[in-house]
């Protein structure tokens, strides 16, 4: 899996670069988050901005992910316009723990 991370203040930004999330990245994605939320910041800005999918593997994980932030403190924003991803995590229960975003402009601007 293909990332990059940006730290900032108050919030971490974690850019997804593949297009198709699935669950052979699920190991090494919660790796990357479970270090981020221990060790720079519980507040996370997940960017999905190139994902043109995401299956039900990838999106337990994405789940996961929200209420380990919540867990300690801060909380989880996916970043997505595309439509089926943003259905997915609605109707999927995955927006309590997990809120969604237009852009990562959007997603900073709430921490």
């Amino acid at each position: 899996m293909e990332s990059e991370r940006k730290d900032f203040e108050n919030h971490t930004v974690l850019e997804l670069k593949d297009t198709v999330l699935r669950m052979s990245m699920t190991v090494d994605f919660r790796f990357k988050l479970t270090g981020i939320i221990k060790n720079h910041s519980p507040n996370l800005v997940l960017d999905c901005s190139a994902a043109r999918s995401m299956d039900s593997s990838f999106f337990a994980a994405v789940f996961a992910a929200g209420n380990e932030c919540e867990q300690e403190g801060g909380r989880l924003v996916v970043v997505t316009s595309n439509a089926q991803i943003q259905k997915l995590l609605r109707v999927g229960g995955a927006n309590q723990p997990v809120t969604l975003a237009e852009s990562v402009e959007e997603a900073s601007a709430s921490f």
